[in-house]
């Protein structure tokens, strides 16, 4: 996803220029959040089955930033929210499993997110 990102914000824009930030359409949301729960339902299992401490939440934080950095690559405004989202639930997840340390980094990850949305409103 980095290389694709990387080439749509460069060339991803009418005719071969830089993309801007725009709002999320309602029919990519629609797709998004379809294989975002597509994606939870068939890795849920998987995850139980290597015997996950949090099978549903390691599941849908992973499948939610993935749909994030998805979204950031074709700059639609709104991937600050997934990450937002996906952030908090790494950070329960992360103090539950007793790794302070990365519950923290989540932290700052969620307060990047957030600066990255407002930035990006303007």
């Amino acid at each position: 996803l980095g290389f694709y990102g990387m080439y749509m914000w460069l060339f991803g824009g009418e005719q071969g220029a830089a993309l801007k930030p725009s709002h999320l359409t309602s029919h990519l949301g629609l797709a998004v959040a379809f294989a975002v729960l597509i994606s939870t339902l068939i890795l849920w299992p998987l995850m139980r089955r290597v015997r996950a401490a949090f099978p549903l939440f390691d599941t849908l934080a992973t499948v939610l930033c993935l749909a994030a950095q998805y979204l950031q690559s074709l700059m639609i405004i709104e991937n600050w929210l997934i990450y937002i989202v996906g952030d908090m639930i790494c950070i329960v997840l992360y103090y539950k499993k007793g790794l302070r340390g990365y519950a923290l980094l989540f932290v700052i990850y969620t307060i990047c997110a957030a600066k990255g949305y407002f930035d990006w409103m303007k």
